[in-house]
């Protein structure tokens, strides 16, 4: 009896299988389906010619599974000359290499170290700090080139939020020796009065304006007085 039971059981999950049609299974499972073999393929491969394709289809990708990502970044890394990582601000990105580091001005640097040591202090984890995360601009008017740090691009290894929520991410503004930070969800430097003084202009959570999370609010700053100077 016990034999027919589990017999039975089988056929219902055989025939329970086989009425999932391909076309029920969802993007993501598809796109995972796909390149878990790929990543798979490239990480033990050592001919040059399929790791460049495999890395190619790759880069063409405007988005990857979660836990997919680390084997796809290895893969294309291994292809690639200058290392890149998968992020979510804007897909592939290049990283900050040595060269990079040189031209920075000490205040600069300084800044990243210390968000390198929080990375590893909090989360043991190494800091990757892209490219598009460090931006030049003149922020004070006098036609010298001061820096936005976009500290939400960064990616700390072992955290996936230690940088974003829901207010935003920290934005540091670098003139000189001087670095201020505001926790904001996007950055606009404008010119509104025609007078070639520059307005850093913060889109900030909605509670700055006796508002809720998704009111919208902006925050106006202007450098003066050695400072930037905001409405209290």
């Amino acid at each position: 009896m016990k034999t027919v039971h589990k017999t039975l059981l089988t056929i219902a999950i055989v025939l329970l299988g086989q009425s999932v049609r391909a076309e029920d299974i969802d993007d993501s499972t598809k796109l995972w389906n796909r390149l878990d073999p790929l990543t798979e393929r490239c990480r033990l491969t050592t001919d040059s010619v399929q790791i460049e394709k495999m890395a190619i289809e790759l880069l063409a990708l405007s988005d990857l599974p979660y836990g997919l990502r680390d084997e796809a970044e290895e893969c294309v890394n291994k292809f690639l000359d200058r290392e890149v990582i998968f992020s979510w601000y804007g897909g592939w990105q290049l990283l900050t290499d040595n060269d990079d580091v040189k031209v920075w001005p000490a205040s600069l640097r300084n800044f990243i170290d210390q968000k390198r040591k929080q990375c590893l202090d909090l989360a043991d984890g190494e800091l990757h700090v892209p490219v598009t995360a460090i931006e030049t601009i003149d922020l004070t008017g006098n036609n010298e080139v001061d820096t936005i740090v976009h500290v939400g691009r960064f990616r700390c290894d072992g955290s996936a939020s230690m940088y974003a929520g829901s207010g935003g991410s920290p934005i540091a503004l670098i003139v000189g020796d001087s670095v201020t930070e505001f926790y904001a969800r996007n950055i606009a430097v404008s010119d509104p009065f025609g007078s070639g003084y520059p307005v850093i202009n913060l889109a900030v959570h909605g509670d700055n304006c006796s508002g809720y999370g998704v009111t919208y609010c902006v925050l106006a700053a202007v450098w003066d007085d050695g400072k930037f100077q905001v409405v209290e």
